[in-house]
């Protein structure tokens, strides 16, 4: 699939170490497709990025963010898989990552108001992941790529209002006013 990346404004300041993006959105270019049949919609009205250590980005290969600010993005992803790929997608990402920065730091990201409706099918097999609202807050966020990888965080806090998760064959579901998930000292 073919994805666009747009957005109404940008405001770039070497001064202040900021970045902001307005009404981004990333969707599908097939343009016969309705926006809730595409594989991916994600439309976020505010992205903010503060702190950007360029000199450390220019000099080093290192990527240091103070933080980085989604709000009320709204997230609609549809996967259908007839037979697993075995591909990790997350591991494709961290490689581009890899070739771009030795490593990467980000203080805290915040995801406020958020909305997903995930839906995921793997030989027949549903997996759906919806949220009304969604905050997600992660804070000491590290990806060291010089020592294989390593992906880690200081604390996550989770928090879904009418979340509803269907799971397998679709006769599992779980549906809860409010979930909350809180962890700390990991690394993947």
């Amino acid at each position: 699939s073919s994805y666009q990346v747009s957005f109404d404004r940008l405001n770039f300041s070497l001064a202040s170490n900021q970045l902001a993006l307005t009404n981004a959105k990333i969707s599908n270019l097939n343009g016969h497709q309705s926006k809730h049949n595409e594989p991916l919609n994600l439309e976020v009205p505010l992205l903010q990025v503060s702190g950007i250590d360029y000199r450390a980005a220019y000099s080093n290969n290192e990527l240091y963010l103070d933080s980085i600010k989604i709000i009320k993005p709204e997230l609609l992803f549809r996967r259908v898989e007839h037979v697993k790929s075995g591909k990790n997608h997350a591991k494709d990402i961290f490689t581009v990552i890899n070739s771009i920065f030795n490593q990467v730091h980000i203080e805290k990201i915040s995801l406020e108001k958020g909305k997903t409706d995930v839906e995921i099918e793997v030989k027949k097999n549903q997996h759906q992941l919806y949220s009304k609202q969604l905050d997600l807050m992660i804070s000491g966020i590290t990806l060291d790529t010089l020592s294989n990888l390593k992906v880690g965080y200081r604390s996550m806090l989770i928090v879904a209002d009418n979340y509803k998760g269907i799971f397998q064959d679709s006769s599992k579901t779980i549906s809860v006013k409010q979930l909350s998930y809180s962890t700390t000292d990991k690394f993947i």
